[in-house]
C-alpha cells in the first residue's frame, strides 16, 4: 500500500494496480486510476503531477486535479519501488 496526503485528498495504491483518490473531509471516494496491470508500489507528487510505480515496470504520470494519465515509461529489467526526482528546484 502507498499513500500520497495532497491537501484535502488521499492517494492511495494497491495490490490490484488500481490508484484510488478520496476526500479526506467526507470519506468518500473520487476517483479511481487502472493504468498498472499489476501491484501500486510507490506514489510521489512533484508540481501538480503524481508519478507511480509499480511491479509492471512502468511509471505513469497523472494531472493532480483531473487525473488524467499524461504518460508513462516502460522498459526496466524489474519492478520499480520507488520514484524520486533528483536536483529539482
Amino acid at each position: 500500500l502507498a499513500l500520497l496526503k495532497d491537501g484535502d485528498r488521499l492517494w492511495s495504491a494497491s495490490e490490484d494496480g488500481t490508484i484510488r483518490i478520496w476526500n479526506l473531509l467526507t470519506g468518500e471516494h473520487i476517483h479511481i486510476i487502472s493504468e498498472h496491470s499489476g501491484r501500486v508500489t510507490s506514489l510521489t507528487k512533484i508540481l501538480g503531477r503524481v508519478y507511480s510505480t509499480g511491479v509492471d515496470r512502468t511509471i505513469c504520470c497523472f494531472h493532480d486535479e483531473s487525473f488524467k494519465c499524461l504518460g508513462r515509461s516502460q522498459g526496466h529489467d524489474g519492478y520499480i519501488n520507488h520514484f524520486a526526482l533528483i536536483g529539482h528546484s
